[in-house]
């Protein structure tokens, strides 16, 4: 996943343009940023079932080509096509693209407690976690550019105990972010 030159990376209270304090996300175990819309190639399976609009969906998986989700499994085929025609409900197209990686290391409170909420807002401060659709504003430095303007949003989570992220600077070095579950910058 790309993330744009001086991508910020967000963690628990935000301010406004008008200058008040805001907390979007209570609570807040993890760092995250928005990537570039385009910039996402790869797979990905979520490690918890999602609980959407009355659902559980469990084994959703995929596949990002050039930042857009070309594959879409789930466990049951009607669930898969649940969360697709979700998804596809944006009318700008951006719902299959990405608009949030949030990292959460494995000292979560909320994930050392082994329960699964089936409650986005519980489950995504457990685990890292993606979303489809919109990004985050705040996660840039100048304006939007690159950012996903989709008019959906919906967590996934793709994290566990033993989740890892290495980072790859301009240059080419890799960086370890995430290992063993624990953060290491």
């Amino acid at each position: 996943m790309q993330l744009p030159p001086g991508a910020r990376w967000v963690r628990g209270q935000e301010e406004t343009s008008a200058g008040g304090k805001i907390a979007p996300n209570m609570p807040a175990e993890g760092s995250f940023t928005s990537p570039t819309a385009t910039g996402t190639n790869g797979t990905f399976a979520c490690t918890f079932p999602l609980t959407f609009q009355g659902k559980r969906i469990e084994e959703l998986r995929g596949e990002f080509s050039n930042g857009r989700l070309v594959r879409l499994e789930a466990k049951k085929a009607s669930d898969r096509d649940f969360v697709a025609s979700y998804i596809d409900s944006d009318p700008s197209g951006n719902g299959r693209r990405l608009g949030e990686v949030a990292l959460v290391d494995s000292t979560s409170r909320i994930g050392q407690s082994g329960r699964t909420y089936f409650h986005t807002l519980l489950d995504e401060n457990a685990s890292a976690h993606i979303a489809f659709g919109a990004g985050f504003g705040g996660t840039r430095p100048n304006g939007t550019r690159g950012l996903n303007r989709a008019t959906i949003h919906l967590d996934v989570m793709i994290g566990s105990p033993d989740f890892e992220v290495t980072g790859i600077t301009e240059k080419g070095r890799r960086v370890p972010v995430i290992t063993g579950g624990l953060w290491q910058i």
